[in-house]
C-alpha cells in the first residue's frame, strides 16, 4: 500500500495497475486497476442486442 500511495502521489493523472506473478510457474496470477485519474467518467454504450 505504501508503494501505491507513492505512485499516486508521483503520477496523480495516471492509471495504476497492480500485477501479481507466481514465481514458481513464472505466470501472471492477477491484474487489476488500483487507481484511475480524478475526473474520469465511464461512458456506457447501450447494446443493440
Amino acid at each position: 500500500m505504501k508503494e501505491l500511495g507513492e505512485c499516486k502521489k508521483e503520477y496523480p493523472q495516471a492509471w495504476i495497475r497492480i500485477i501479481g506473478f507466481d514465481n514458481v510457474y513464472q505466470v501472471q496470477c492477477i491484474s487489476f486497476i488500483a487507481s484511475k485519474p480524478k475526473g474520469y467518467t465511464k461512458q456506457i454504450q447501450k447494446s443493440s442486442i
